[in-house]
């Protein structure tokens, strides 16, 4: 019997040859600007102003989005309304465990504890 030989994996595309495709696959489509209220669908292209072009993949649900750039695939945030976003409700600030209530009743002087105490002979 011949000896067994380890066959080689397959490797996995790396990102930035995915991205080569895709590019190439849109052709001369327009890229949008990204923005957090940008409304994007499947296969168009993006461009973010730190991550460069990218490719839409995938929306996740109607806020999120998988975009393909040259170095990694990066979920996006996507069509926030960000003008109608209600403030936060005011909270109550949290109570210090060193900061003490004022007692209820006037603490007793050094006379008074003297005279409650019983005396002994």
């Amino acid at each position: 019997m011949a000896p067994r030989t380890a066959r080689k994996k397959a490797e996995p595309k790396k990102a930035a040859d995915l991205w080569k495709e895709e590019i190439e696959r849109a052709g001369n489509l327009p890229a949008k600007t990204y923005t957090l209220d940008g409304h994007y669908e499947e296969g168009e292209k993006v461009d973010h102003s730190s991550f460069g072009l990218g490719m839409v993949k995938k929306l996740i649900s109607p806020d999120k989005m998988e975009v393909l750039f040259e170095e990694e695939l990066k979920v996006m945030i996507r069509a926030v309304n960000i003008t109608n976003v209600q403030p936060a409700p005011a909270r109550m600030p949290r109570r210090l465990s060193w900061a003490r209530r004022p007692a209820s009743r006037p603490e007793k002087s050094p006379k008074e504890i003297r005279s409650a105490e019983p005396e002994t002979a």
